[in-house]
């Protein structure tokens, strides 16, 4: 199992569309894509202007399946107007029950897409 999580920093006006509009369209597509298991949010006790994102995939094949699809790329670039910095990604393949904890894991920093016309 691939277990991906996610750290959305957003603005006030962000938290509302994420938890209202982003986050149940997000949750509806991936439950359509084939090798998903599951997908969890919760919003930081400390930081009001961090939304975490667990997801969990069946495989690396079926997780860059996903990632690959327009709807993804859509869905992500959808909260760039929101956000208050770069948002934050860490991987991990799960043989066993053991948890891991945020603080081990290797963070990548994603920075938004930008168009200039």
């Amino acid at each position: 199992m691939i277990i991906i999580y996610v750290k959305h920093y957003l603005n006030k006006e962000g938290m509302n569309f994420f938890e209202d509009i982003w986050f149940p369209q997000v949750k509806s597509a991936t439950g359509r894509q084939n090798g998903f298991i599951s997908i969890e949010s919760d919003r930081d006790k400390k930081d009001g202007e961090l939304v975490n994102i667990t997801l969990k995939f069946a495989d690396w094949e079926t997780l860059n399946a996903w990632v690959d699809t327009k709807v993804h790329d859509e869905l992500v670039d959808g909260l760039d107007p929101y956000r208050t910095r770069n948002w934050e990604v860490a991987k991990i393949e799960k043989n066993n029950d053991q948890e891991a904890q945020p603080s081990e894991l290797v963070w990548e920093q994603i920075t938004p897409t930008q168009t200039f016309l």
